[in-house]
């Protein structure tokens, strides 16, 4: 529970504006995209379900 407490107390106290990872504006694929590449993937395999 002290745990949970100061990370809520952290989260609070920081107000920056959240940054993306991409454009708002681009598809659902590129968001995917480019959050895989943020992990080290080197692309995306879509299966058609």
């Amino acid at each position: 529970v002290d745990l949970g407490h100061a990370v809520q107390r952290a989260c609070e106290s920081h107000k920056l504006p959240l940054k993306f990872l991409y454009p708002l504006e681009v598809s659902i694929k590129e968001k995917i995209e480019a959050i895989a590449r943020s992990y080290g993937a080197a692309g995306v395999e879509y299966s058609e379900q």
